[in-house]
């Protein structure tokens, strides 16, 4: 039985799981806990606080989520904690999609949410995206992992109803 294409849709979800930013806090807390039980004459409530930050800027950093859902009809973009709420994008709203390299610390000023006139970024890792032109002038990008060629077939099956849409790599 085939697949019926209109309902196709594509997701991806990353995580902040670069190995050398572990590294960097996990040595940071091992060493602050290391200090804290070597100093036990002169513990106070204060050499904890410096544990408990590293500990609390692990869990957040753990915390931080992209993710999107690409169907024929609209783009879903969820960045946990950054935005409340999902954000959809209609698909009649967008004029190109390109899954395209950049340079994520000369373009955008780094990863993360960025904001600029007329485009915003969604980033976590890596250097290349999706990159939306809306009909309205301004534009999007939102982070992916994916192979840019894989990519551009994925959102090519996608899109097939949408005679409007240019999709370019």
């Amino acid at each position: 039985m085939a697949k019926d294409k209109r309902f196709a849709t594509f997701k991806e979800t990353q995580r902040m799981n670069q190995i050398w930013l572990w590294i960097l806090l996990g040595s940071i807390e091992i060493i602050l806990i290391y200090k804290f039980t070597i100093d036990y004459l002169e513990k106070s409530i204060f050499q904890i606080i410096p544990i408990i930050i590293v500990t609390l800027t692990c869990v957040f950093i753990y915390s931080i989520k992209l993710g999107y859902v690409i169907s024929n009809n609209n783009i879903t973009i969820s960045f946990f904690p950054f935005l409340s709420n999902s954000k959809k994008i209609e698909i009649k709203d967008i004029q190109k999609i390109s899954i395209i390299k950049y340079k994520p610390l000369m373009e955008y000023g780094g990863w993360g949410l960025r904001y600029s006139i007329n485009k915003t970024a969604y980033t976590i890792k890596g250097n290349k995206g999706i990159y939306l032109e809306m009909r309205d002038g301004k534009n999007l990008l939102i982070g992916t992992q994916q192979d840019i060629d894989f990519l551009y077939k994925k959102i090519s099956e996608i899109m097939m109803d949408n005679e409007n849409l240019i999709i370019s790599k």
